[in-house]
């Protein structure tokens, strides 16, 4: 996986870098050395950089925010090192195995091994969280989600199994799983018919929306937001929008909420409004 700004010199001379050229831009200031053949242009990411300079490398939840993937809260800076160095300490987080040598040039874990690192340490739903991201990112297609899915033992591939590359953040896939969990019918992503995508589409009626900072605030996005919500209960839907906040910091009284509403019954009642066409594409499980 490349990680901006961080580069082995070996992979420049490899390139075609000739050496002279490359301790010459070193000399420059165009890159910096920090240790086991890495350089560094620019700043870097801190924590790739910081763990490279003690010789670990970044995995499990460190690593996936390092690509990009949609990451829940965590503690720590997650490592790993090689057989016979030891972790840093707190706040390094070390991982096992510890291999001989490192699986690719990389600075960080590659993705399958930071998704078996995430599942070793945080549980399946993280794990879910991260694979779903990956998926809807493109860093990983059906078939290397099923082949990361396919390696795991049994007890975590079940509860895995069901698993999506539509999901647009971890908030919705964490909401969906727990969902599913209660045995409800629950579509996502749903097409509704003069509104647009919805996250969730509970049995007929009720539209579960799952907020997030990136994109549900400001001026814009607030009146879009509500619009669309003002269409969604004139057609005869039961709107609840939950935020990140509510998901991942406040999960208990969130589910106890959902919970009340699942026992009012509103989502099994039908939508009465002709207009209110639903179109919704295959689910996606690997």
């Amino acid at each position: 996986m490349r990680i901006p700004d961080v580069v082995k010199a070996g992979t420049l001379l490899g390139m075609g870098l000739p050496r002279r050229e490359l301790e010459a831009l070193v000399a420059g200031g165009a890159y910096r050395r920090i240790g086991g053949g890495w350089l560094v242009s620019g700043a870097g990411s801190p924590d790739v950089v910081s763990a490279l300079s003690r010789g670990a490398r970044l995995t499990c939840l460190s690593a996936a925010k390092a690509v990009g993937l949609w990451t829940p809260p965590f503690e720590g800076v997650h490592v790993y090192v090689r057989r016979g160095c030891d972790t840093p300490p707190p706040p390094w987080w070390g991982h096992r195995p510890e291999p001989r040598c490192w699986p690719d040039r990389s600075p960080i874990a590659p993705v399958p091994l930071l998704l078996q690192h995430s599942l070793r340490c945080a549980g399946t739903e993280t794990a879910a969280i991260l694979l779903e991201s990956a998926w809807n990112l493109g860093i990983l297609d059906a078939a290397g989600v099923a082949d990361v899915v396919g390696r795991l033992p049994f007890k975590p591939r079940t509860s895995l199994s069901r698993l999506r590359g539509d999901a647009q953040s971890g908030t919705e896939t964490r909401v969906r799983r727990w969902l599913e969990s209660r045995r409800v019918r629950v579509r996502a992503q749903v097409t509704i018919r003069g509104v647009g995508r919805v996250d969730l589409l509970v049995g007929d009626r009720w539209v579960v929306e799952c907020d997030s900072v990136a994109h549900h605030t400001g001026v814009e996005s607030y009146a879009r937001d509500r619009r669309r919500d003002l269409e969604l209960q004139r057609l005869g839907y039961v709107v609840t929008r939950v935020s990140w906040e509510q998901v991942f910091l406040d999960w208990e009284a969130t589910r106890q909420a959902l919970t009340e509403i699942l026992r009012r019954g509103e989502h099994r009642r039908k939508v009465l409004m002709a207009s209110a066409q639903v179109h919704h594409g295959p689910e996606g499980t690997p």
